[in-house]
């Protein structure tokens, strides 16, 4: 694939990469070489106002030739009877700035202009666009892009689509692997009173029997999903919140024997990832000591990342993971609400706007968490089970990479609104072995 425009930014450069490279798949280049371009005989695109004949022609929008963040004026249109932005005004095939459209929601642009965040002063999905427009449970870049590559194909027979496959992965956090557990004295005291001040004698004699070691502690549920994850093949990684207690960050301390022997059998199964603390997301030095402790514990380099909370701050916080070795991120998702925050469901890199280059670190999107459905939307398993089918076909349909992500409390059912969830991850783990 070859692609012209007369301007070859870096922000352009980066579009094209996730497009043709994290999407479609497919090699490309670029030229500036207007001669070049009309000779070439392959597949290619004409990114620039002039009329070639022979290519298939995108007219740029001016967002990917800017040098600052300013607020853009966005009217929505219809491509294919996909929503579409950026329209060009020119009569071409693909009418509006597909490759700046996609720039603009992949970086994800409009979390670095200034936004209203919630009570952990975190960007919300009634803030984005795509929320605000009506797609954000479409992963809507890929959408595009697969009618991109119908007209590439239609365009010139001789382009070959590389074949892709539709693929799945379970996450866990691990914000508390115990209920009553290791909790410390002062801790596990409190709960004691806490269950007799209210009469609550039937959790007293369980947070005891926890204690002593008589019963399992509810909340330590991993073998229960490593035995479904085995039994349909699925991948899975777990992120482990491994730092002191903390208002937000309510684990057992990150070196207590109980997690140490946690982390070890978890290691053994599958893949453990950092899970950074609430306090950690400002505090660099923090988030470098719980790395290197879980790392010391599991005798191997951590490289994959999602912040406790989703809380995140860009490029920040992007930036000071990349700095400690940080490769893949699984943070791009919301806790209000389910969708894609990028719009996008394939693994792509970061791009930092305020310094205008691609880091080396890859974005992992996940499309839906549990406790989103729990505590914030308040759906029935049923309701939710409904809706993740409908987000999981969609993923299916355009051959990209689904994420899940659940709590090992969760499956306790531990608590009355938690029941029925059990039931729901293992009808999702059928579906997305499915043909």
């Amino acid at each position: 694939m070859l692609i012209y425009s007369e301007n070859i930014s870096s922000r352009l450069k980066y579009s094209l990469k996730v497009i043709f490279n994290s999407v479609i798949k497919t090699e490309f280049r670029t030229t500036q070489d207007i001669e070049e371009f009309k000779s070439y005989n392959g597949a290619k695109i004409n990114y620039s106002t002039e009329s070639i004949e022979g290519s298939l022609s995108i007219a740029p929008h001016e967002l990917l030739f800017e040098k600052d963040i300013f607020e853009q004026d966005i009217h929505l249109s219809f491509w294919n009877d996909l929503p579409s932005f950026f329209k060009t005004g020119r009569k071409t095939v693909i009418p509006f700035d597909l490759f700046a459209a996609s720039f603009y929601l992949v970086s994800r642009y409009e979390e670095y202009l200034p936004f209203l965040p919630d009570d952990h002063g975190r960007f919300t999905p009634k803030e984005s666009l795509a929320y605000q427009k009506g797609f954000l449970k479409w992963p809507l870049v890929n959408l595009w892009c697969q009618k991109l590559e119908e007209l590439i194909t239609e365009r010139y027979p001789q382009w070959r689509k590389t074949e892709k496959t539709f693929s799945y992965t379970s996450t866990i956090d691990v914000d508390n692997i115990f209920a009553y557990k290791a909790k410390g004295a002062f801790r596990t005291m409190g709960g004691i009173l806490k269950d007799v001040t209210s009469g609550d004698f039937h959790n007293l004699k369980e947070r005891l029997a926890c204690i002593i070691g008589r019963k399992t502690d509810p909340f330590y549920t991993f073998d229960f999903q490593l035995g479904l994850h085995n039994k349909y093949s699925i991948k899975s990684i777990y992120f482990m919140l491994f730092t002191e207690f903390a208002r937000f960050d309510r684990n057992i301390s990150m070196f207590h024997p109980k997690m140490k022997s946690t982390v070890k059998h978890l290691g053994d199964y599958t893949s453990v990832a950092i899970h950074p603390s609430y306090q950690s997301n400002g505090k660099r030095q923090l988030l470098e000591k719980e790395k290197e402790t879980l790392e010391n514990y599991l005798g191997k380099t951590i490289s994959k990342s999602r912040q406790h909370f989703l809380k995140m701050t860009l490029p920040n916080t992007m930036r000071n993971l990349a700095n400690l070795g940080i490769k893949e991120e699984f943070t791009m998702g919301y806790a209000r609400d389910v969708g894609f925050r990028a719009s996008i469901c394939n693994p792509y890199p970061f791009y930092d706007i305020d310094l205008e280059v691609e880091m080396d670190l890859i974005i992992r999107p996940f499309a839906f968490m549990d406790m989103c459905y729990i505590n914030y939307k308040n759906f029935t398993p049923d309701e939710a089970w409904e809706e993740m089918k409908e987000i999981i076909a969609m993923v299916k349909s355009v051959d990209g990479e689904l994420m899940s992500v659940w709590h090992n409390r969760t499956f306790s059912e531990m608590e009355e609104n938690w029941k029925g969830w059990n039931e729901v991850y293992e009808k999702m783990l059928i579906d997305v072995t499915s043909n």
